[in-house]
């Protein structure tokens, strides 16, 4: 296995400018969840906003006919969501109005937040 080198890196021409990925057509996906970790976060702007974080990466499947239309060489793409919860002072999820407001059980945020308080190792 080579190693990086920082020099090498920064040293480095480009023939041709890096592209995105295109966007994956609205569709239904199958996705595999990895191991889920949590980890404290801490508000930048406002240092008082602290919570846990959950974050969660999934690995979905791209049908052959999706790779084909995108010119994709992967059959898989990795991805991480992550789950910034808002905390009490006795550490449950706060439920008051204007706290976590993106975790509603409609939402795939939801579901996977009704997931992580069900979990039990």
């Amino acid at each position: 296995m080579s190693m990086f080198n920082p020099d090498t890196f920064l040293d480095a021409t480009l023939d041709a400018p890096t592209e995105k990925r295109p966007p994956l057509p609205v569709g239904d996906y199958v996705a595999v969840i990895g191991e889920v970790s949590a980890r404290a976060w801490q508000g930048k702007k406002d240092p008082t906003k602290s919570g846990i974080a959950w974050d969660i990466p999934l690995s979905v499947e791209i049908p052959a006919e999706v790779q084909a239309s995108l010119k994709l060489t992967q059959s898989n793409l990795t991805m991480t969501d992550s789950i910034m919860l808002d905390i009490t002072e006795s550490g449950t999820i706060d439920n008051s109005p204007g706290k976590n407001r993106y975790t509603s059980s409609h939402t795939i945020r939801g579901l996977l937040l009704k997931l992580i308080q069900n979990y039990n190792p």
